[in-house]
């Protein structure tokens, strides 16, 4: 059984850029995302904030950050670097608040029921 296995990250989002680099199968898909983010992350890419704006797909499945690589059965052939689609997820924007109307207040405080079963 092979101990490292080279991967070939796409990355989706910036033109079909791609790196390789290998990685043993003990590591985490976490591990391997910080070291992606921070050593092959393409120099003309926008960088994310955090891991856990990163997604990485494999044999069309999502790669969970717990799981080892070997877990997330990634094929060891030597022959070829084994592609890894990575894609980027924008920042969640917070929606302003929409103050309630006072009507609103009071209709949901009215609508309380209390019932007592003896």
């Amino acid at each position: 059984m092979a101990t490292s296995v080279n991967l070939r990250f796409i990355f989706a989002n910036h033109d079909g850029k791609s790196v390789e680099e290998s990685f043993a199968t003990s590591a985490t898909v976490r591990e391997v995302k910080k070291q992606v983010m921070s050593h092959r992350w393409p120099i003309a890419s926008v960088p994310v904030e955090s891991i856990s704006h990163l997604r990485f797909f494999a044999q069309g499945r999502e790669l969970e950050d717990s799981k080892t690589l070997s877990e997330c059965r990634i094929p060891t052939d030597q022959s070829f670097a084994i592609p890894i689609h990575v894609q980027t997820v924008a920042k969640k924007m917070s929606q302003p608040k929409v103050p309630e109307s006072s009507k609103a207040q009071e209709s949901r405080r009215s609508n309380k029921c209390f019932c007592l079963i003896i």
